[in-house]
């Protein structure tokens, strides 16, 4: 073995516990903002396909993404509260919903 296939041989796993630390620190960051594992795993697998372990870049992302469902809430209330003139409440159409989905046999004819 050369010294050259050396130095490569060594070089894979110490990349691969670099990465691996970048990766525990964009995790613990996520968990931090309160991201749950699924969201955590997700995260990892984009950050490895895009080879940018970064926190700050994807705290960014986390924070625009947040806001982004915060304000699509928002909108489905306002679009919900000017359809019907009301604020929408748990609960005030599930009966009508239910008796409308409900199947009813045809009456016996006698």
């Amino acid at each position: 073995m050369n010294a050259i296939s050396a130095g490569t041989t060594n070089a894979t796993p110490v990349g691969i516990a670099s990465v691996e630390l970048q990766l525990q620190t964009l995790n613990n960051t996520l968990a931090a903002l309160g991201l749950d594992e699924t969201d955590i795993e997700r995260v990892d697998q984009i950050a490895s396909l895009i080879n940018d372990f970064n926190p700050a870049a994807f705290t960014s992302l986390a924070y625009q993404l947040e806001a982004l469902a915060q304000n699509a809430a928002q909108q489905s209330a306002a679009v919900s509260v000017n359809a019907t003139g009301q604020a929408p409440t748990a609960g005030a159409n599930s009966t009508a919903e239910a008796s409308a989905n409900t199947f009813h046999a045809p009456a016996a004819v006698a």
